[in-house]
């Protein structure tokens, strides 16, 4: 509440009362909708955000974490999934896959009820963050853990509990739900000297622009991330100078056809001539 709004939260609010005005024209209740675009002018959109971190960024970002946080930072670049399916992670929706050579591999799925765009998808887990998952999954379930499991979250956090124990002489520990990692987030981002700009969700657009960076294929990082609209990759990847460079070196020589034209009439001028003396390399004697 309150605030100067931006382009995006004003164009968003401009269409939902569009649509909202325009049943009205449809039932004929009025003749034309003022909220049309050629009657109210509606600010640009602009290129959105466009910042992401550098890989030795991250690295220090993650040395920089709390233990608690340090996972989730980690699942953010190493799979592009949102904040909220990083903290609504649960254990039931990892899973082993079995690819075609025989291998397995870990792999996230994300039911359609928690994606924005209402569609399930998988997402492939890294050896790093496979290591991480299994690392967490045996500290939650050591049996003299004095935490008490309430849910199947994978990213959780203990907090004491009005209560004691039955020996009445230690807190009641339960694991809870990460809903805010902001104060974790902010303190690490000041020790590892990241941009006070740079928010969470600035992790997957890092994915995606390293990924590309390594020639990974659009289409698949669509269905990793869950992009539905393929436009939204001038958004989510960022292109330097070293790319620019690199991919104008990747131009073909435009005068192959010379090369071959030579040595096609090259080998027409041989035509009709006696063919080279062989020369043969053996045991007893030769080159």
């Amino acid at each position: 509440m309150g605030g100067k709004r931006g382009s995006v939260d004003i164009n968003h609010h401009m269409r939902v009362l569009h649509s909202i005005i325009q049943k009205a024209v449809l039932r004929e209740w009025i003749t034309k909708n003022p909220a049309d675009t050629d009657r109210v002018k509606r600010p640009s959109k602009g290129n959105g955000r466009t910042q992401y971190l550098q890989v030795e960024e991250v690295g220090r970002l993650l040395d920089a974490c709390m233990p608690h946080l340090r996972p989730i930072v980690l699942c953010a670049v190493e799979t592009g999934m949102r904040k909220s399916e990083i903290l609504g992670l649960r254990w039931t929706e990892i899973d082993e896959v079995t690819l075609t050579d025989g291998r397995t591999a870990p792999m996230i799925f994300l039911p359609k009820e928690r994606t924005k765009t209402r569609t399930a998808r998988k997402v492939p887990v890294s050896y790093r963050l496979n290591a991480e998952l299994k690392r967490l999954k045996e500290a939650q379930s050591t049996k003299d853990s004095k935490i008490v499991t309430l849910h199947g979250l994978v990213f959780r956090l203990p907090r004491p509990r009005k209560g004691l124990r039955k020996d009445a002489t230690k807190p009641h520990l339960v694991t809870g739900p990460l809903k805010d990692v902001r104060g974790a987030w902010e303190a690490a981002k000041r020790e590892a000297g990241i941009a006070d700009d740079i928010h969470i969700h600035d992790l997957r657009r890092t994915f995606r622009t390293h990924m590309k960076r390594r020639h990974a294929d659009t289409y698949v990082l669509n269905e990793i991330m869950g992009h539905a609209n393929p436009k939204i990759e001038a958004t989510y990847t960022q292109i330097d100078n070293d790319q620019l460079v690199e991919t104008i070196s990747l131009l073909p020589d435009w005068n192959t056809h010379k090369t071959r034209t030579a040595g096609e009439g090259q080998e027409k001028r041989l035509e009709g001539r006696n063919p080279p003396a062989l020369v043969f390399i053996g045991a007893e004697g030769g080159i």
